[in-house]
């Protein structure tokens, strides 16, 4: 839940931010949806607000806990999370949630596992219990409102993926006629999974915006998995470091023979979507009060 902030104090920032994020796209006015894509670098921390209701996915390294502390506290004055989601148990997913404990209480928490055994899942799994919070596995096709929109679990299909990052909790987000899919880190195995449930009419994939897998590798993103998706957008989180060879120079290919448009957190730095439920703007900024 979003706190009431001083209402003169409120529009003076938002002329300042107006004029500090030039990038815009899709005149529609900003309705009562938006998605935060935090700029943490080659890792994943989206919030989601809908009415005055939260879903937070994933929270970065553990570097970025104090900046996901202040995002959440003093910029957008958060003192409850409705939803908490770790897609998976690594570092630069799981890392920084403990500063969105530290900010906020918190609801229901998601992951699609409860033992991983390396430190910052564990040390995340320590916060949980602090709180007296319980952790919950999602199944496929769970639903959940939040505000006007609703959210559902597409994944795991499976238990037996080789690789962790095919664990991911695939999420798509449904706002009146414009949809949200957010991949985590699953790889071909889940996306073939995903694409098969999809042919057999379990869940609808076809989404207006996409949260790039996996940071852009050549293992994400399949042109099967865009065919099914659609995206008009997408967004991608890496931190331009080239010798680590992502977003790989295939996918990015792919992305563009499918005419994506996309965002990228090394280039446009902490973006924000906002959705009326027809159309999508979106607005960037290279930093953001607090870090980032």
């Amino acid at each position: 839940m979003r706190k009431t902030k001083d209402p003169v104090a409120f529009l003076l920032l938002l002329m300042v931010l107006t004029l500090a994020w030039p990038i815009m796209y899709a005149q529609s006015a900003a309705g009562s949806f938006e998605i935060h894509f935090l700029d943490v670098g080659k890792a994943d921390a989206f919030i989601v607000i809908s009415g005055d209701q939260v879903l937070m996915i994933d929270g970065g390294n553990p570097k970025d806990s104090d900046f996901i502390y202040a995002y959440l506290k003093d910029t957008l004055a958060i003192d409850h999370i409705d939803y908490m989601v770790s897609t998976h148990p690594h570092k630069d997913h799981v890392g920084g949630l403990s500063g969105a404990l530290n900010a906020a209480t918190v609801g229901q928490v998601f992951t699609p596992v409860v033992e991983y055994d390396k430190k910052p899942f564990n040390s995340f799994l320590k916060y949980i219990n602090e709180y007296e919070k319980e952790l919950q596995i999602p199944n496929p096709g769970d639903t959940y409102p939040l505000g006007e929109a609703t959210f559902q679990f597409l994944t795991p299909l499976r238990d037996d993926y080789q690789e962790v990052n095919d664990l991911s909790l695939v999420i798509r987000i449904v706002y009146g006629n414009t949809s949200f899919l957010f991949m985590g880190d699953a790889e071909l195995s889940a996306e073939a999974d995903l694409i098969m449930a999809s042919h057999a009419k379990r869940f609808d994939l076809k989404s207006t915006l996409l949260k790039i897998g996996h940071h852009g590798g050549d293992t994400s993103t399949s042109f099967a998995l865009l065919q099914e998706v659609q995206p008009r957008y997408a967004v991608l989180t890496v931190d331009g470091d080239k010798d680590d060879g992502l977003p790989s120079p295939y996918t990015m290919k792919r992305l563009d023979t499918a005419g994506v448009k996309v965002f990228r957190s090394d280039v446009h730095g902490h973006i924000v979507c906002y959705s009326d439920g027809e159309t999508l703007r979106f607005v960037a900024q290279k930093s953001v009060p607090g870090g980032g």
